[in-house]
């Protein structure tokens, strides 16, 4: 049975299969495209007859599927809202397992890198004003007291 509906569909194809554009073939040729259909009054009705028409009736039953049956709009929120409770705690201690494991894993070394460009940016600072105010008072203190020692001389 399933052998003879599936050869008419494939005669029902090539009766009704559109022209290929592309180069003429030999109508000996395997792969040849027969003529596009000529569709007339006659000929529309006779090949109406052997196109299959669904006759019978399916049910709108969900339930025949296996399928729950349809809920109305309150039903439908019920249920999302009963859903949304009961993941909410798994979700919160997922995000919070998470949020732990990042603050171990790189909150040390974003801290460590700030302190290190903190502890640069206090080491320049330190030199450049050592530079600037403690280096003249150095060399005033040495100059003051090597002029001590050679007018002892």
């Amino acid at each position: 049975m399933t052998d003879n509906i599936i050869d008419k569909a494939d005669s029902l194809m090539r009766r009704h299969r559109a022209f290929v554009a592309g180069e003429a073939m030999p109508a000996d040729s395997p792969t040849a495209v027969p003529p596009a259909p000529t569709f007339s009054a006659a000929s529309t009705e006779a090949e109406a007859e052997d196109i299959p028409l669904l006759t019978e009736v399916v049910a709108d039953d969900a339930g025949a599927m296996g399928l729950p049956p349809l809920a109305g709009g309150t039903d439908i929120e019920v249920l999302l809202r009963e859903r949304l409770a009961a993941a909410l705690p798994r979700q919160r201690e997922v995000l919070r397992h998470e949020l732990a494991l990042w603050l171990d894993e790189q909150l040390p070394q974003i801290v460590m890198r700030v302190l290190d460009g903190v502890t640069d940016q206090l080491v320049a600072q330190i030199n450049t004003q050592a530079r600037m105010a403690l280096l003249p008072k150095l060399q005033a203190a040495l100059e003051a007291d090597n002029s001590g020692l050679s007018t002892e001389d």
